[in-house]
């Protein structure tokens, strides 16, 4: 396994120039805070990690990228970790790569991301992201979801008009997706309607939500869909959840100390670390920041670029 590294006075300055030197099993560091726009065409490497250096989550580097559709049938077993994505020239981010970990990362100002294969070998996993502003929903799958093949952990959304777009294909469909330990705020819908089930049986509506365990909401989402699933807040004031009362930034959607999401979450469903690398303490807090005061984000400790569960999901 070798490393390679981009950034200004590295060895390459820019993601693809590292991605074609490298080989299977290979990790990219990005050694700065610079917005990296990057097109990958015909991509066929597997076991990747792309990571930052960065200390600060706030100084995270800026990723746009857009995978063409050979480089998506050809990929396997990527990670990315402390990075954070915006949108490319589409607004959309497309990962349809057979298994994918995004760990620490932070998903911005997209109308949407699209995963077109969620299937049991091809597993997607969201670890301690934070997703905010997206304008109309962030998940949507294409294909089969087969069971456990979407986990989110400990991750954090605001500002986002939907969760899920309803309208997954296959008979298992919406009921599989595993959302634990997480905080949505100014969230207004978490799966958006279906108005052609009727012409697709196929489609499945609202069952996601009996996936959803451990979660708070600062809305009351069972008001127009199906109950929620164990351990659930809903209408917490965000005043009460933030510890800043602006957020715009990663570090602004740190917790407040507040037993509505302080030591509230289960650690029963897997390891997540904070957003800041530190390694959680149960219980577990919600959201992607471990609770650790006022105090500005502390340094990041790198970590190993997989995580290793603990128990069954």
């Amino acid at each position: 396994m070798a490393e390679y590294f981009v950034g200004a006075g590295q060895q390459f300055n820019n993601i693809l120039s590292a991605m074609n030197a490298c080989a299977n099993g290979d990790i990219i560091t990005i050694t700065d805070s610079e917005t990296y726009t990057e097109t990958f065409n015909d991509i066929q490497k597997n076991t990747i990690t792309i990571r930052s250096s960065i200390n600060n989550p706030d100084a995270f580097p800026v990723l746009r990228i857009f995978f063409n559709s050979n480089t998506l049938n050809h990929i396997n077993d990527w990670v990315f970790k402390s990075i954070i994505m915006e949108p490319n020239a589409d607004s959309r981010f497309t990962f349809n790569l057979k298994n994918i970990t995004f760990t620490q990362c932070v998903f911005r100002n997209y109308d949407y991301l699209l995963s077109c294969d969620c299937q049991a070998n091809s597993v997607k996993k969201f670890e301690s992201c934070l997703f905010y502003n997206f304008s109309e929903f962030v998940f949507d799958a294409r294909k089969n979801f087969d069971n456990g093949a979407l986990l989110i952990t400990n991750c954090t959304f605001h500002n986002c008009a939907n969760i899920f777009k309803d309208d997954f294909w296959g008979e298992h469909a919406a009921s599989n997706p595993k959302i634990y330990n997480c905080v949505f705020t100014s969230c207004p819908g978490i799966a958006s309607d279906v108005t052609d089930g009727a012409q697709q049986p196929n489609r499945h509506r609202h069952m996601i939500l009996q996936q959803f365990k451990f979660c708070t909401f600062s809305n009351n989402p069972q008001t127009a869909t199906a109950a929620l699933g164990e351990n659930c807040f809903v209408n917490e004031a965000e005043s009460g959840i933030y510890a800043a009362a602006e957020r715009t930034l990663p570090s602004h959607f740190k917790i407040k100390d507040n037993p509505r999401v302080r030591n509230c979450g289960s650690d029963t469903f897997g390891y997540s670390p904070a957003i800041d690398g530190s390694v959680r303490v149960s219980p577990f807090d919600r959201g992607t920041w471990e609770f650790e005061g006022q105090e500005p984000p502390p340094v990041t400790k790198m970590i190993l670029p997989y995580i290793n569960y603990q128990g069954a999901f």
